[in-house]
């Protein structure tokens, strides 16, 4: 059983999926000979490997297990797929098994590759993913400092008490 990841996954899952397209997916209609292997953005998130998988055929977001977490366990039958959540909402993901990889998680974002213009297109692409996925949504209200007390909400009131240092949390 594979005990997980203790660095980035990134180089195995190049290695990997490089030595399947050569072996594999080459010259099939479904892959776009202008997009190479390239692992994106991963990063530890939640306690676990998440990031971001670009081969000629898909591109897919990845949870793979850091050495030492806890993981669940998870069949591989269809209709298992596991809802994560996330800052950007929740997302579906499938569980999949590779020798070198171990149970992970996987997404599609793309499959196939064909509407993709270049590889430096898809690098943007997943990029961007990764910033919208984890990043915390921030709903801003601009409070003019002249409203009284009465004009604001309950949650605004409490924290104006909070920030002003009128109201203690108790820990």
């Amino acid at each position: 059983m594979h005990q997980g990841f203790s660095e980035s996954p990134a180089a195995t899952l190049e290695a990997l999926y490089q030595e399947v397209y050569l072996n594999e997916m080459k010259g099939l209609p479904i892959c776009n000979d202008e997009i190479k292997v390239e692992a994106i953005g991963f990063q530890l998130w939640e306690g676990q490997w998440l990031g971001i998988l670009i081969t000629p055929w898909f591109t897919n977001l990845l949870i793979l297990r850091q050495e030492g977490q806890d993981w669940p366990e998870m069949k591989l039958a269809k209709g298992n797929d596991k809802h994560i959540a996330f800052p950007a909402g929740n997302i579906k993901f499938t569980p999949r098994f590779e020798p070198q990889l171990g149970k992970y998680l996987c997404c599609s974002l793309v499959s196939p590759m064909n509407e993709c213009s270049s590889h430096q297109q898809a690098v943007v692409d997943a990029k961007q993913a990764m910033r919208q996925l984890v990043q915390i949504p921030i709903d801003i209200q601009f409070i003019d400092a002249g409203d009284d007390e009465k004009s604001l909400s309950s949650a605004q009131q409490a924290r104006r008490s909070f920030l002003s240092g009128k109201r203690q949390v108790a820990l």
